[in-house]
């Protein structure tokens, strides 16, 4: 046994625990790039590509003069730039490929950056800078880190080539061009209609060949790119065929292509949708042209060309006129090409392509300037209707109001507004029903109005009591609130016959349960359930009573010592002499006994012999 001191081992013990911790502290900033640690490898200097998937790739970093890696800022970081870095890599043979915002990940430290080279240098370090952006992290800090990809020479494609990556399916995603026997991304500049129409017939898209173009974002950037100029007949089957225009420079701010090609038929020819409203009566509106839903280019258009959409979407009101939205801010721009400009519609026509327009291909329009409406249905303020059944004596209560049918929340619906429903319509107003928690579904409409009071004697709901929503809050209100039903008496009003009976149509086959039948059942219902209670009270009753006197028999002890044997019985019996002859009844005054007559036969008064009930 070895005396040890007590605080010795517990000093020893926390300093290990605090160097374990401060070693794994290290190790995870390390791991994370917020703290670097200085290698024999790291001169003054010397660059790296960081956390590239690749050797050839990642963010460029530059060591210090403490022997640390530093990253660097992407601003101002190009071509030229790039080229500068793969060479002094080693990559002396390769096109450099631009990569910006941190693309490769973090890094805390950030010391050099705002290069502006030449091309032709050896070293980024023998390449002028700008210390002022570098010192400001608004220019550059960790996410602002420049990167590269050193792209050898290895053949990955047939030039001429085109395709399309990084989409969601196979009909989509950013274009890219087969150049040098690498892909390289197409810039946007001058992307159109036609380019988009050739680059899908390219890709095997014939039969439909308008594309929807978008912008996939500043990508990586080759030190010559094209710019393509098709023609407007779409003659060309590649875009190789069409006149290139062919940059020397590095370009670092431009957007890549991201395409959408499409199949058809998808649509019937001439039919127009909304879409991505809030409601049913408003949206994006959407054409289909050539088998194809296709958006509308606000160029040209006014509220008599959206008079003509919402009269052929079934929504036209001759009174009053709808809205437009010139821009795709309220219901987005889709995906679908833009097909149909500068609509010139005179109000008669039955579809936006009975009018004059201009087609996909004969105009440019940006994305964001896609057409979007609000219809109003041809309806008058009070108006009722039920939907959402088979049958037309119920349904989802919907009220017009400002010429938008619309339906009513279900709080404080109730019976008697729901009598006013039934009355309203003409149906019969025996055995009405009322209905919240949208029994009957709930259609994309506004919700119009609210706690709706009556007092029964109104001839239309609009004469009693609501509150009306604002227009805003009756488009939102509509995913989020319950809605009142209501099941009216099947036919029309009763009528009273010459008879003086009551009589109202039905349907055949059809069972309804009417008021006086409801209160027939309770009654029998609650009668039954009486008769239950008592009888099993009286069963309890009798239960207990029987137990009772069961236990009392079983605890009665009978003494059998002076019981006669049967053969004694016998004997006695064949000893005694009775009369042969029937003997005469008594007279009504005899006396009666109340004793057991032996053998069974009457006998003379003085014979008969008496025995006690045993």
């Amino acid at each position: 046994y070895f005396t040890i001191n007590t605080w010795y081992i517990y000093t020893t013990v926390y300093i290990m625990d605090s160097l374990v911790n401060a070693v794994l502290i290290a190790c995870f900033l390390v791991l994370h790039g917020t703290l670097s640690i200085a290698t024999v490898n790291c001169t003054n200097g010397d660059i790296r590509l960081y956390n590239g998937t690749t050797p050839n790739e990642g963010n460029v970093q530059i060591c210090n003069n403490d022997n640390e890696w530093s990253g660097v800022c992407d601003y101002s970081w190009d071509c030229e730039d790039a080229t500068v870095a793969c060479r002094q890599l080693g990559y002396s043979d390769a096109t450099a490929l631009v990569y910006n915002g941190s693309y490769f990940g973090e890094w805390s430290k950030v010391e050099f950056g705002a290069y502006s080279c030449s091309g032709t240098e050896t070293n980024l370090i023998d390449c002028s800078y700008n210390i002022y952006y570098v010192t400001h992290s608004y220019y550059c800090n960790s996410q602002k880190l420049a990167g590269v990809r050193c792209q050898l020479y290895t053949k990955e494609c047939n030039n001429e080539e085109i395709r399309l990556v990084d989409g969601e399916s196979s009909d989509e995603g950013r274009l890219e061009i087969c150049d040098n026997d690498i892909w390289t991304p197409v810039c946007v500049t001058n992307f159109h209609d036609e380019e988009a129409a050739i680059a899908c017939k390219q890709l095997g898209y014939t039969q439909y060949s308008w594309g929807s173009i978008f912008t996939a974002g500043n990508t990586p950037l080759v030190k010559q790119y094209a710019t393509y100029y098709c023609s407007s007949d779409f003659s060309e089957s590649k875009l190789t065929e069409c006149d290139v225009n062919i940059a020397t420079g590095c370009t670092k701010y431009c957007d890549s292509v991201r395409l959408k090609c499409f199949n058809p038929p998808q649509c019937e020819e001439g039919s127009s949708r909304l879409v991505n409203g809030s409601i049913e009566q408003e949206g994006r509106l959407e054409v289909c042209v050539n088998g194809v839903w296709g958006t509308v280019c606000s160029s040209g258009w006014d509220k008599t060309d959206a008079y003509v959409a919402c009269k052929q979407l079934g929504k036209g009101n001759s009174n009053r006129g709808p809205m437009v939205w010139y821009n795709s801010n309220q219901f987005s721009d889709g995906y679908y090409p833009i097909v149909v400009s500068n609509a010139g519609c005179n109000g008669w026509e039955r579809a936006i392509t009975d009018c004059t327009h201009n087609s996909y291909g004969e105009y440019y329009c940006a994305r964001t300037q896609v057409i979007g409406i609000q219809c109003y249905d041809d309806c008058e303020d009070g108006d009722i209707r039920l939907t959402g059944s088979d049958r037309e004596h119920e349904g989802t209560v919907e009220i017009c109001v400002d010429s938008l049918w619309g339906m009513i929340a279900d709080l404080g619906w109730g019976q008697v507004a729901a009598n006013v429903v039934c009355s309203q319509l003409g149906y019969d107003t025996r055995g009405i029903r009322a209905f919240n928690n949208s029994f009957y579904d709930k259609p994309k409409r506004p919700i119009n109005i609210n706690n709706v009071k009556c007092t029964g004697s109104e001839e239309r709901l609009l004469d009693c009591t609501y509150y009306e929503f604002p227009d805003n809050d009756k488009k939102y209100l509509q995913k989020m609130v319950d809605v009142a039903g209501v099941q009216c008496g099947e036919g029309t009003s009763p009528t009273i016959s010459e008879s003086g009976s009551s009589s109202s149509t039905c349907t055949p086959n059809y069972f309804a349960i009417t008021g006086g039948v409801y209160l027939i059942l309770f009654v029998v219902i609650i009668m039954s359930i009486i008769f239950i209670i008592m009888g099993y009270a009286i069963y309890k009753k009798l239960s207990h009573k029987y137990n009772k006197n069961l236990s009392a028999v079983k605890n009665t002890s009978v003494d059998t010592s002076t019981k006669p044997s049967r053969n004694s019985i016998i004997s006695e019996v064949k000893n005694k002499s009775y009369a042969s002859t029937k003997p005469e009844l008594p007279s009504r005054n005899v006396p009666r006994h109340n004793k057991y007559i032996k053998g069974g036969v009457i006998k003379k008064d003085e014979d008969i012999e008496l025995y006690e009930e045993p």
